[in-house]
C-alpha cells in the first residue's frame, strides 16, 4: 500500500486519504449512476459479492498452497466451494435484475485491476521508463550534436 494513503490526521490518527478516497468513489458512483438509489445498492452488492468470491478464492489457494500453517479455524472444502457458487448464484441474480449496473461494475474493476498491478509491477515499470528515457537522451544527443540546444553558438 501506498505511504501517503497511511498518512494519519494529527487530530483523530484517522487515515483521512483513504476516507476521502472513498469518499471520491462513493460520489462518482452516485453521479455515474444518475442519483438512482435502487441501481447504487444493486451496484454495492456487486461489488461486495465480487469481494466474497476473492476471499472464498483467496481460501482455496490458501487450502493448496499453504496447507502447512497452522491455523484456529479450519473450513472443509465443501463449504467453500459451496459458498463459491451461492456467491456467483447471486451475482448472477444481482446482474439479471438490472444489467446496467455491469459497464460501471467492469470499469471501476478495470481501473482497480491496472491500479493494483501497477503498485505490484511498480519497480518494473520505473526501470522500463528509466531504461526508455535513458535510451531517448543518448539518441538526442548523437542527433543534436553533443546535447546542446538548437540555438546555441
Amino acid at each position: 500500500m501506498p505511504q501517503w494513503l497511511l498518512a494519519a490526521n494529527t487530530c483523530r490518527q484517522t487515515n483521512h486519504n483513504i476516507i476521502l478516497g472513498f469518499l471520491v468513489i462513493c460520489v462518482s458512483m452516485f453521479l455515474i449512476l444518475d442519483a438512482k438509489v435502487e441501481a447504487l445498492s444493486e451496484m454495492y452488492s456487486v461489488c461486495f459479492l465480487a469481494l466474497l468470491f476473492l476471499f472464498a478464492c483467496g481460501h482455496m489457494m490458501m487450502k493448496v498452497k499453504r496447507s502447512q500453517l497452522p491455523r484456529n479455524i479450519h473450513a472443509p472444502w465443501w463449504t467453500v466451494i459451496l459458498a463459491s457458487f451461492l456467491v456467483v448464484g447471486a451475482f448472477v441474480a444481482i446482474i439479471e435484475k438490472n444489467p446496467g449496473v455491469v459497464p460501471v461494475f467492469a470499469m471501476y474493476f478495470s481501473i482497480t485491476c491496472v491500479l493494483v498491478g501497477a503498485m505490484f509491477f511498480r519497480m518494473s515499470i520505473l526501470k522500463l521508463l528509466l531504461r526508455s528515457v535513458r535510451y531517448l537522451l543518448k539518441k538526442c544527443t548523437k542527433r543534436g550534436g553533443g546535447g546542446r540546444g538548437r540555438h546555441s553558438s
